[in-house]
């Protein structure tokens, strides 16, 4: 049965509130779109084209969605563009995203992490007088002199991030002319981050000091987001909004809005070649309607479309290894490796999930139940202050209960049941109860106000109760995202960099470790089970999938007692060796816990 309008159009109000800029006739359209993308869904992924960011339940999803969209015809693929279009100028853009085909029009995500006051504005990056464009066209007529002139569409979606909780510059650069695959579009964002670290033009190094200053992760090689090429997550679509990860689960309000549309032609200067500006959004203008922007700036080509002509790049240098890989020395034939599909994360200081992460053959290929978490924080200020915090970084996302007589607050989801944030005055605890995923988040959007506990804080043994709550947890909450020191891997958190373990000291031989065996450790080579999933940072680390049998062969009492110590093995499946956390593993021996058992 179809929704009705004026359903529809309560639906949208209460989801964006304050973001309908034209409720004229407002009913009529929300049901045509709705129709629309109701007709289109799909329960199979093989038929999916496009779908829902995140998951999210956007106003148009029912409880039965399957957030997926089958649409690849012609007729109806202009149709999607219209109904984007439509919602994009209403104000209250959909939040969509395109599944990549093996061939593409080639694009370049560049974001940029900035602060909660300042961040490097697109027209710092683009303009025809911007030597940042300048090499991107410069090099980009290199890679393809079959072209005559090479067009590019830049889209602008900076704002607010709620995962990092600070501005984030986000650009998107699309090149229409230019279909790729995904390795070709991985070596031409490597080459071009390896060109503006080796330029020696004053104006690219005074950017590159800009960006340090607002954060020292930023550098060309991590300024272009390469998930968009080897990640299974759909892409963000032109004039559609980004979702924010969970708990929060919200538009961010930062949609891929056009910006401009050049064109580089041929030039006898070197340096600063002619790019003549085809659409500039300062000057206005009806030269385009927001649907050809969509139909422009998306990706999708059919299979089979023949890749453009083009020069592969040489040159002396590495390109980023998806996590898990180990990273390539110098290239010495000059030619850039070639990349495979891994998905790369943001990290936080919270940690981030591995959702598209291959599943482990104990699995049987069905995804795992996530667990409940609980995370102990302090807070030193009053009651009052704390509330005042929730209410500028959650309140948005759920209910804030005060209890003055207790003189506590409870923070609630308001989306889903599970997750909450509990503040107790009397001893200036924080208490963060639900899933993994939605307390790293938490973390994070409360990470500027709240504090890890001190270990002297409270007993790392035996179970610990979560105050008010009635929840407890196996270890002690405020170690489950903070190391307790150097090699610690206490409440199965990742420990410091493998760098404090391995590079201190060499491998010693299996034989030699066998001789050093104490009762924290055990007799090697031995075997154990992947109980969580471990994702390497560094090179020597071992990326781990639930349900993988590791052998370990070296374990070194040295590294820490009982299970917080690093040991080395082998990953069969993977065919690998490296260092990982023991108490992300249980013996072959033991039917539950993480206790480690003679083998």
């Amino acid at each position: 049965m179809a929704a009705s309008g004026q359903k529809l159009l309560d639906k949208l109000q209460k989801f964006r509130e304050g973001e309908l800029k034209d409720e004229q006739g407002a009913k009529e359209k929300l049901e045509e779109i709705h129709k629309f993308l109701t007709d289109h869904e799909t329960v199979s992924p093989s038929d999916c084209t496009h779908e829902v960011l995140n998951g999210f339940g956007d106003w148009w999803v029912s409880q039965k969605s399957t957030k997926r969209l089958g649409i690849a015809e012609d007729n109806t693929v202009d149709a999607l563009y219209k109904h984007m279009a439509t919602m994009y100028e209403m104000g209250v853009p959909l939040t969509l995203g395109e599944k990549r085909t093996p061939q593409f029009k080639l694009l370049q995500d560049i974001e940029i992490r900035g602060t909660k006051d300042d961040y490097v504005k697109p027209e710092e990056l683009i303009g025809d007088q911007k030597k940042f464009l300048h090499i991107l066209g410069k090099h980009m007529k290199e890679l393809f002199p079959s072209l005559p002139d090479i067009h590019v569409m830049i889209f602008d979606g900076s704002g607010t991030s709620s995962l990092l909780g600070v501005l984030q510059t986000t650009v998107r650069v699309v090149w229409p002319q230019i279909i790729v695959d995904k390795d070709r579009a991985g070596t031409i964002m490597d080459y071009m981050a390896h060109k503006l670290s080796s330029s020696e033009d004053e104006d690219i190094k005074a950017l590159e000091t800009r960006m340090k200053g607002l954060s020292d992760s930023n550098s060309w090689k991590s300024m272009f987001a390469d998930s968009i090429y080897f990640g299974s997550v759909a892409i963000r679509m032109p004039l559609n909004d980004s979702v924010a990860q969970p708990p929060m689960m919200r538009p961010e309000r930062r949609a891929f809005k056009p910006l401009n549309i050049f064109s580089f032609q041929n030039s006898s200067d070197s340096q600063m070649q002619e790019i003549q500006v085809l659409y500039d959004h300062t000057k206005g203008g009806d030269s385009f309607e927001s649907r050809e922007f969509i139909k422009m700036g998306c990706t999708r080509m059919p299979t089979g479309t023949p890749l453009t002509d083009w020069v592969r790049p040489t040159w002396t240098g590495e390109s980023r290894p998806p996590p898990g890989r180990e990273r390539p020395s110098a290239v010495s034939s000059g030619v850039a490796p070639s990349r495979t599909g891994r998905n790369v994360h943001v990290r936080t200081t919270a940690g981030s999930d591995a959702p598209n992460k291959p599943r482990g053959p104990g699995t049987g290929g069905r995804p795992q139940l996530e667990t409940k978490k609980d995370v102990e924080r302090q807070f030193l200020g009053s009651l009052e202050e704390f509330k005042t915090h929730l209410e500028a970084s959650l309140k948005e996302e759920g209910v804030i209960e005060v209890d003055e007589k207790e003189r506590k607050i409870k923070w609630s989801q308001r989306a889903e049941v599970g997750a909450f944030i509990v503040f107790r005055e009397d001893n200036h605890r924080v208490y963060f109860h639900g899933k993994e995923h939605q307390v790293r988040s938490l973390l994070t959007v409360c990470g500027n106000f709240v504090q890890t506990v001190s270990e002297a804080a409270g007993s790392t043994n035996g179970r610990t109760s979560v105050a008010g709550t009635g929840y407890a947890g196996s270890q002690l909450p405020s170690q489950a995202f903070a190391p307790r020191g150097a090699g610690s891997v206490a409440g199965r958190t990742k420990p410091t960099s493998l760098a404090a373990v391995s590079a201190s000291r060499s491998v010693r031989s299996s034989a030699g470790n066998a001789g050093q065996a104490s009762a924290s450790s055990n007799q090697v080579p031995y075997q154990r089970i992947v109980t969580v999933e471990f994702e390497a940072d560094a090179e020597g680390e071992l990326t781990l999938s639930i349900g993988d049998t590791v052998t370990v062969e070296k374990d070194d009492p040295e590294d820490g007692d009982g299970m917080d110590r690093w040991v080395y093995g082998l990953n069969p499946l993977a065919d690998k060796r490296g260092w990982f956390p023991l108490s992300y593993t249980k013996s072959c021996a033991s039917a539950g816990g993480l206790e480690a058992v003679s083998e």
